[in-house]
């Protein structure tokens, strides 16, 4: 099966257990058709969210005069040369850049940063700050990893404890408290300059901020030969 006869299919939810996979494969693997699929899903919602905005208006006109018999015709024609202007105007590029589509690459590209601070299998830090606070990032109670990475920093002044609060305060979708504390971590100078710079662009990505979200990708991209390199290529490429 072709990628737009895939697409077809999902619009007119027929697509089979199998079909389904492949999509979300594509979608994850391949810009162009993530691009497209994104276009043609907003186009389709802005079309009804037309409609049903002249269907409204075609009802209120009803109450207040009766119409002729070619008066729904007429409307008809009328919605769908008003619908092709409005968005020949628009242009694709309101859609691709929509939120559901930057939060949908959020939600593809985020994951967090592993514990590479307090090893939590070594037996001397079984009662310390720092590995409570981890066993809770890594069970994803994130608030309460944010509270132990505070109680870590004030009692160690470790600067690293700064990316981990930020992470996790992405983790909960507080993106701008999330955003400053990366900057803040960014002043350090610390070992994970560049991951913090990944993070800074999913951040901006859900706030949608286009072009800070492409400065930090730029960054991870020069600064990282490993951490997020590939990723930071292929979300650059979608944006």
């Amino acid at each position: 099966m072709n990628k737009s006869s895939l697409i077809d299919k999902y619009f007119q939810n027929s697509l089979s257990s199998e079909e389904r996979l492949i999509l979300e494969k594509l979608l994850k693997n391949d810009s162009d058709f993530y691009k497209e699929f994104y276009f043609q899903k907003n186009v389709a919602t802005a079309i009804a969210i037309l409609e049903r905005e002249n269907i409204k208006k075609y009802l209120q006109g009803i109450e207040r005069e009766n119409f002729k018999k070619n008066s729904v015709s007429f409307s008809l024609k009328w919605l769908l040369a008003a619908s092709i202007a409005i968005l020949t105007c628009i242009g694709a590029s309101f859609f691709i850049s929509s939120d559901d589509y930057h939060t949908d690459l959020y939600t593809q590209n985020f994951t967090i940063f592993e514990n590479v601070i307090y090893p939590l299998n070594r037996d001397d830090l079984r009662n310390s700050l720092g590995k409570e606070a981890f066993i809770y990032y890594e069970n994803k109670e994130f608030f309460k990893a944010i509270e132990g990475f505070k109680k870590v920093y004030n009692k160690t002044n470790n600067e690293e404890m700064f990316l981990y609060i930020g992470i996790s305060y992405l983790a909960v979708k507080e993106f701008e408290k999330a955003n400053l504390i990366l900057q803040e971590y960014l002043t350090t100078q610390g070992k994970y300059i560049s991951h913090a710079h990944w993070y800074l662009a999913l951040g901006n990505l859900a706030l949608n901020k286009k072009n800070h979200t492409k400065k930090h990708l730029s960054i991870v991209i020069r600064l990282s030969q490993g951490f997020k390199n590939k990723d930071a290529k292929d979300l650059l490429e979608k944006l």
